[in-house]
């Protein structure tokens, strides 16, 4: 994906990532129009690799690689998949401090402003839960090593499903936040 045929694909992924980030940032959900053109580039940089690249070669398990990667959070950003996620979390009180940190880890989640009184009265009972947990693990993690990313997660992850797996649509949810009947 590095070599010049691949120059258009990686300026459009840049230029449709800055647009998804913007929206993030701004607090929008991505525009949906924008996923698609994403998902777009991506179906026209897999058929470029099959068609460029030949297949068992490094570089294209490695264009491959990238791409089931790249489709499988575009195709993240389509569906309120976090929402279903999260719709469940009240039906967890066993749930610990480190699960919780764990999974805000890994759909790289931060702790937002409260703003509404709800939202301040959890903050107040967490913040002390968080700082006794930092508290009991401060000597352990001063002599451990900091834990390092290889920043090749979301591929890794993805590498095993299957092109039609990725390519499956997920269902919406109907206004409300309801289910659709299967």
């Amino acid at each position: 994906m590095q070599t010049p045929e691949f120059e258009v694909d990686r300026e459009a992924f840049k230029a449709l990532d800055q647009q998804i980030t913007e929206q993030i940032a701004e607090g929008k959900e991505p525009d949906p129009a924008t996923v698609e053109k994403l998902i777009a580039v991506i179906y026209a940089a897999e058929e470029k690799a099959a068609r460029l690249l030949p297949r068992n070669t490094r570089a294209r398990n490695e264009a491959d690689r990238f791409l089931k990667g790249l489709h499988g959070l575009a195709a993240m950003l389509k569906t309120p998949a976090i929402d279903v996620i999260l719709s469940g979390v009240e039906n967890r009180p066993d749930a610990t401090l480190g699960e919780l940190l764990n999974f805000m880890t890994a759909f790289n989640l931060r702790f937002g402003v409260a703003s509404t009184p709800q939202q301040r009265q959890i903050y107040s009972t967490l913040y002390p839960k968080l700082v006794q947990l930092r508290n009991e693990i401060a000597q352990a993690l001063a002599t451990s090593a900091a834990p390092r990313t290889s920043g090749t997660e979301a591929e890794d992850f993805f590498a095993v499903m299957s092109d039609k797996d990725l390519q499956k649509k997920a269902p919406r949810l109907k206004a409300g936040g309801a289910q659709p009947k299967p």
